[in-house]
């Protein structure tokens, strides 16, 4: 006789595909859109590789940071290669109705930077996005996890544009609202 428990776990095994291929959002549609493109550099670490990370450095804080990210998409795309402003305004309205909300926007010289971030009930970060769109260049970076707001400014990463993160503030109720 099958139990009630080994029922559900059938069930579950089953559509657990179907499941995690409809909940396909617009951010990882549009990384799928872009990353195959020859321009296009894409990079994705999960589990093992951020675990790896955390564990060469020798940096206690950076260490403990690190434990709190799960996840970390990037794309960037080649000099001279761009989002088109229609597509990146979709992009952008899409996420608003995937729960990202804006957190600061900015310009850097010719290049426009932008970070959104999505919160869970209890107010942590579970996905911080930045993307910065110039006249020929595009970079996007995303990490997920359970970040404090004032983790952001603790984030030491090394690649072109990282040091956006540096003018966010320290507390949420720093930022200036226009």
């Amino acid at each position: 006789m099958i139990t009630r428990q080994w029922y559900y776990l059938v069930i579950i095994a089953l559509l657990g595909p179907v499941i995690g291929t409809a909940q396909n959002t617009a951010l990882d549609k549009f990384i799928q859109q872009f990353r195959n493109q020859e321009s296009a550099t894409s990079l994705q670490l999960s589990g093992w590789g951020l675990q790896l990370a955390s564990r060469k450095t020798q940096n206690e804080d950076a260490q403990r940071l690190l434990n709190r990210i799960t996840g970390l998409r990037m794309l960037s795309l080649k000099e001279g290669q761009t989002i088109a402003r229609p597509q990146l305004k979709d992009l952008l309205s899409n996420l608003h109705t995937d729960h990202y909300e804006d957190l600061a926007v900015f310009r850097d010289g010719d290049n426009m930077v932008q970070f959104l971030i999505r919160e869970n009930t209890s107010g942590m970060i579970t996905d911080l996005l930045m993307l910065i769109n110039g006249e020929d260049n595009f970079l996007l970076l995303n990490l997920e996890g359970e970040l404090r707001f004032s983790d952001l400014n603790d984030l030491d990463l090394e690649f072109e544009g990282a040091e956006n993160l540096k003018r966010l503030p320290e507390k949420r109720g720093d930022l200036k609202r226009v």
